[in-house]
């Protein structure tokens, strides 16, 4: 017997013998990549996938389920049983979301911050200020080295290194 014939003969037992359920309850054996293997009772069931979307599509949300967690699986085959997606997740170790653009909260925040060039900016606003401070103290006029009317003290030190947050990236 074939394992897709396994498959629809585990699914029948498990709906009462009607089989026409195009969703099924199985616990995550193992991930690879964005498929995955469920156990359906004690039936395997290999490549399962983590996203419906097309292979190869350029946009895609792949919500990685914890092992040995349940999930809920779909027939995308329309009853072959040949094309099983995870639609529902009991518990997720992570998520991936690939598209050209992200609108979170209605946009109505702004876009996140590209960190890089903010990192690179606030480090050049640091040489600036450093030469600044240097040539307002090599200048001849007393006091930190310059007039009395631009005189500071700075009060940023370095640039932080913990401005990343890492349970987000971009």
């Amino acid at each position: 017997m074939d394992t897709y014939a396994e498959i629809a003969r585990a699914i029948k037992a498990m709906t009462g013998g009607n089989g026409g359920s195009a969703l099924f309850t199985a616990e995550v054996k193992s991930v690879e990549g964005e498929t995955c293997t469920v156990l359906v009772g004690k039936l395997e069931v290999p490549d399962v996938l983590l996203t419906p979307a097309d292979e190869g599509a350029s946009g895609k949300l792949v919500i990685t389920p914890k092992v040995g967690s349940m999930v809920t699986v779909a027939d995308l085959s329309g009853g072959d049983l040949r094309h099983l997606a995870v639609v529902h997740w009991g518990e997720i170790e992570k998520m991936s979301l690939t598209v050209d653009s992200i609108e979170l909260n209605s946009g109505d925040n702004g876009g996140l911050v590209n960190i890089n060039q903010l990192k690179q900016w606030m480090q050049n606003v640091e040489t600036d200020m450093n030469t600044l401070g240097t040539l307002l103290k090599s200048s001849p006029i007393a006091g930190n080295g310059a007039p009395a009317a631009i005189q500071f003290t700075p009060q940023t030190k370095s640039v932080a290194n913990n401005i990343e947050d890492d349970k987000i990236t971009h």
